[in-house]
């Protein structure tokens, strides 16, 4: 510690000078790039200033030497129009030349001719004329492209120069043609595009024409444009035009540039005649490149850009500050200032650092936690800090005092002795635990003892005593065990309450019959119940972790999360990838879903079935997989086929049907009766029984009513008037019907015809001979019977209720939890009522202490509440907080209080468990088989084909053959009753192709 005190000591004597001569070095680097900068952009001014001045000197002049050449060919071509062009001759050309001084008039002009503009079909007599002109021949010359009419230079002064541009056709070329054409037409001079001239065709794009037009002369004033007759042009080399421009400017590299649309074209470059030494320094290294001055001109319709670039002499001519020199001169004296501050700084920065340490090693150790002292080489105490003094006691007598007298308490002196001679020979020793019991203090305190020697030129100067208290490390240590203790305790507890939650689980799914598949969130089955191996015929290990679900649904389509009966508009997705993101989706926007599919079985049949799914969510993952709970719609749709059947045989029946309640009033018609007696489908109701029938000798619908259910065979004659007769004989009979505690008969009403003889009048009931003329008695029997079975299934589920309500037993919101599946919450019902008769026994709970105890509390309060026993649940609730609050919780009472409790809900329970089984009756019986004849096993036959074709008919068929049925197979009787009369056909007929094989053999 010592020694990283002096290292810091060190560093923090550097760090304020070292700070302020970065301050310094800052600040002048600042300044000097700051005048070098502001040198740069005052030299580039200049610079560009002088530029812009000479840019425009030198443009004046260009436009100048140029515009001289005009002046040239306005003379010639007023000497041809005094003469006349048709006049004008090769001699007559010759001496006009000979009267100027072309060479000192116009320098750099290659020389001055005529051109003539010559249509094609004239082309042969004119070059005949024109070779007569000169007395010998006249050749024509064209270049790449000509055209009609052709411009032909017919004289050119001096010839001897430009020979080969005598006889040219100049409209052969696009960019002659073009200037010539824009000369006629503006009737002004017009200057080429850049070309290269057939006189000097080594200087490729350095020639020009200037053309200027000679018209046909107009004796009156038209507003039509004259006749183009020719041109006078000078044919230009712009090196010989600016030869003595670019020596008054050989400091200066001048470049220009015909701007045209297409490409712009460098004609003209001093480049190489006007470079100079780069070796000469400049200012921050300013080369000709650095500045440049562009301008552009019109020049007869041409526009140019007119460059200058300053070679390295013309930039060293301006005498320039240089910016460098600035630099190099700000950046010394910053240099030298930092130097002189620098090393003032550091001496007074050491002298400070010096005193600030030795207060800061001070302050440490006196306010250090650990107790320090410090021994001379005798071992006698020299110095300590707080710590040591609150350890130890000690005072400022204890100074000079050997440091064995405070150690030998706790320390044998022999084995102090030995330490210290280890001590002495430079060796340290470290971590010395013991306990000692300072004055005024009733408990020990555990320290751990460091001696560190002091060495200096291989000699033992002292040393220094580290005493660490680690008691409350030893207290928060010794708290920790006993927390870990109470939490490997807990999480056994609560390890042994998951597997009894999931083993309760796994016993309620596996003695339920519903089909529930769990996939993970790509379709993966993880999970299939023992409801789903039955229902689909696969096996656990054949499907979990081996199949996906896709693979067995076809026609999926997501019902209405409104209105589970009605199809959804959004389409399904076919791939598993694609199902299974649209089903996340969805549960995302509503909690439960609806699929309509056909699920696949094990031998490839499918069943339609409606698939509820839900989310398995898990915290931070989102979605982990889904739920699927099936429901098997096969013997719905049968039922639903069967009923609208029904309807239709009743819509279509041509005997009128009435429904009336006790008191008379008709509640529902068929469509017959709404006909024969005038009523429409929504006034049927308002009427009464008495306003249809005729009574005799005062009777009343009361009388008849007790006449008529108590009649033979339900039927008697009567009277009644309908829509078109006034009387009308007809047969009666009724039928009671019970529904929701209230009571309702149907009546039938059959008009008497020829096939149908006159029966007696209300107190002569019918024979026993029963009208077979129209089948739909049967329909209606058949009705009846249904209609019968689903009152008794009503009023076993009102009496359900009725009983749940009094004993305070939420029974829906069980059903609720458990997707409303009866036979799941049957049998959890029945393992609950026997887990009470264990948990009834005193004698076994009181052998159980409190983890045990609070272990039966959690899964009692689970069962209990599962199956909606509330008051149960909370009792159990309350005791299980109870010992969680207090491990030393004395249980006894309310083990007592649970026996007392138990003894109250078992009863109850089991009048619940025998309400549930009305809706299942118990097997009737057994008799024993004495004999089956042929027509037994023809109506069994009868029987499976009305199961194969989901015909209500086998609702009546199986009470004729229960008995024996249950004489034959008592294990399965109850299933195919159950079966059939909950119209579970499919199920009902794997049952009947077991029993058929036990039939046939008591048959033989």
């Amino acid at each position: 510690m010592i020694n990283t005190l002096k290292k810091d000591a060190q560093i923090n004597t550097y760090k304020w000078a070292n700070l302020t001569s970065l301050m310094l070095l800052i600040i002048g680097l600042f300044i000097a790039f700051t005048l070098k900068n502001t040198a740069e952009k005052n030299n580039a001014l200049i610079i560009q200033n002088s530029l812009e001045q000479d840019l425009n000197k030198v443009s004046q002049e260009v436009k100048e030497r140029v515009n001289k050449f005009e002046y040239g060919l306005q003379g010639l071509r007023g000497a041809i129009n005094t003469i006349g062009f048709e006049h004008f001759n090769y001699q007559a050309n010759l001496t006009y030349f000979q009267s100027r001084d072309y060479a000192r008039e116009f320098p750099g002009a290659r020389g001055m001719g005529v051109i003539k503009m010559v249509p094609k079909s004239k082309l042969a007599h004119f070059l005949q004329r024109a070779s007569l002109d000169r007395g010998n021949t006249f050749s024509l010359t064209q270049l790449d492209s000509p055209q009609d009419p052709l411009f032909v230079v017919q004289y050119i002064e001096p010839e001897g120069p430009n020979k080969e541009s005598v006889g040219l056709d100049i409209g052969s070329e696009v960019n002659r043609r073009r200037a010539a054409i824009s000369s006629a037409i503006a009737g002004t001079a017009s200057l080429t595009a850049p070309i290269t001239l057939v006189q000097a065709d080594n200087k490729v794009n350095h020639g020009f024409l200037l053309l200027l037009p000679i018209f046909a002369p107009q004796n009156t004033i038209e507003k039509t444009m004259p006749d183009v007759l020719g041109w006078v042009y000078a044919p230009l080399l712009i090196n010989e035009i600016l030869a003595s421009l670019t020596e008054q400017h050989s400091g200066l590299t001048l470049e220009i540039t015909d701007i045209n649309p297409t490409k712009n074209i460098a004609f003209f470059s001093t480049a190489k005649t006007s470079s100079t030494s780069k070796s000469l320094f400049l200012p921050s290294q300013l080369t000709q490149d650095t500045h440049q001055a562009h301008r552009k001109i019109e020049i007869y319709g041409r526009h140019w850009q007119i460059s200058l670039t300053p070679s390295a002499q013309w930039i060293a001519n301006l005498k320039l500050a240089d910016p460098q020199k600035n630099l190099i001169m700000t950046l010394g004296s910053t240099l030298l200032i930092i130097i002189i501050l620098h090393s003032f700084l550091r001496y007074i920065t050491r002298r400070m650092e010096n005193i600030r340490q030795k207060i800061s090693l001070s302050s440490f150790i006196d306010n250090a936690s650990d107790g320090l002292i410090g021994v001379d080489s005798s071992f006698t105490i020299l110095h300590w800090n707080h710590s040591a003094e609150v350890i130890f006691n000690l005072n400022p007598n204890s100074s000079k005092k050997p440091i064995i007298n405070y150690l030998s308490e706790s320390i044998s002196t022999d084995t102090l002795i030995a330490y210290f001679k280890k001590v002495a020979r430079g060796e340290p020793v470290s971590k010395i635990e013991f306990n000692y019991q300072p004055q005024h203090e009733r408990e020990n305190r555990s320290l751990v003892l460091s001696i560190t020697p002091l060495i200096k030129d291989q000699r033992f100067l002292g040393a220094s005593f580290t005493i660490n208290d680690v008691s409350d490390f030893k207290l928060l240590q010794s708290q920790l065990q006993q927390h870990n203790i109470e939490l490997k305790t807990k999480v056994d507890e609560n390890t042994i309450e998951i597997e009894q939650a999931n083993l309760f689980q796994q016993n309620i799914l596996n003695s339920s019959k519903v089909v529930i598949i769990a996939t993970d969130a790509v379709g993966l089955i993880t999970f299939f119940s023992s409801g789903a191996e039955q229902s689909l015929r696969f096996s656990h290990d054949e499907m979990v972790a081996k199949r996906n679900l896709v693979e067995l649904i076809k026609h999926v389509t997501l019902l209405n999360p409104q209105d589970d009966n009605t199809h959804s508009r959004e389409s399904m997705p076919q791939a598993a990838k694609d199902i299974f993101s649209f089903i996340d989706t969805q549960l995302k926007q509503y909690q439960h879903i609806t699929l309509s599919c056909d699920l696949k079985q094990k031998y490839g049949e499918y069943k339609q079935v409606n698939l509820h799914v839900s989310a398995t969510m898990q915290r931070n993952l989102g979605t982990t997989g889904f739920v699927f709970v099936a429901e098997d719609l096969t013997e719905k749709n049968a039922l639903h086929k069967q009923l609208h059947l029904l309807n239709s045989a009743i819509n279509c029946s041509r005997n009128m049907l009435l429904w009336v309640n006790s008191e008379g009033d008709i509640i529902l018609s068929n469509k017959h009766a709404n006909t024969m007696l005038g009523y429409s489908a929504t006034n049927g109701h308002l009427h009464h029984i008495d306003d249809v029938l005729i009574h005799e000798n005062d009777q009343t619908w009361h009388s008849l009513k007790h006449r008529l259910l108590n009649a033979q065979h339900n039927e008697i004659t009567y009277k009644i008037h309908t829509l078109n007769s006034p009387s009308i004989d007809v047969i009666m009979s009724a039928s009671l019907i019970n529904m929701n505690h209230a009571e309702f008969i149907f009546i039938e009403i059959k008009a008497i015809t020829a096939t149908h003889p006159k029966a007696p009048l209300l107190s002569k009931p019918l024979r026993n001979e029963r009208p077979t003329a129209t089948p739909l008695v049967s329909h209606h029997n058949r009705r009846d019977e249904i209609a019968t079975q689903l009152n008794e299934e009503l009023d076993a589920k009102n009496k359900i209720e009725a009983y749940c309500q009094t004993q305070h037993i939420d029974y829906q919101g069980a059903l609720s939890r458990l997707s409303h599946n009866n036979a799941v919450y049957l049998k959890a019902l029945e393992l609950f009522i026997e887990e009470l008769t264990q948990y009834a026994d005193i004698a076994l709970l009181e052998n159980r202490d409190n983890s045990e105890c609070k272990i039966l509390f959690h899964s009692l309060k689970s069962s209990a509440a599962t199956l909606g026993f509330t008051h149960l649940a909370q009792f159990a609730k309350q005791q299980e907080a109870m010992i969680k609050a207090d491990d030393k919780y004395d249980a006894t009472p309310g083990l007592n209080e649970l026996t007392i409790q138990i003894n109250q809900v078992k009863p109850i329970a089991k009048g619940l468990l025998e309400l549930l089984h009305t809706e299942h009756p118990q097997t009737p019986p057994l008799e024993v088989v004495s004999s089956i004849t042929n027509e037994t096993v023809s109506l069994f036959n009868t029987l499976i084909e009305e199961v194969n074709t989901f015909n209500m008919n086998a609702t009546n068929t199986f009470p004729k053959l229960a008995h024996i049925i249950n004489a034959l197979d008592p294990e399965n009787y109850s299933a195919l009753k159950n079966a059939i009369s909950n119209l579970k056909f499919q199920q009902a007929e794997q049952i009947l192709k077991h029993i058929q094989p036990l039939l046939l053999k008591q048959c033989q």
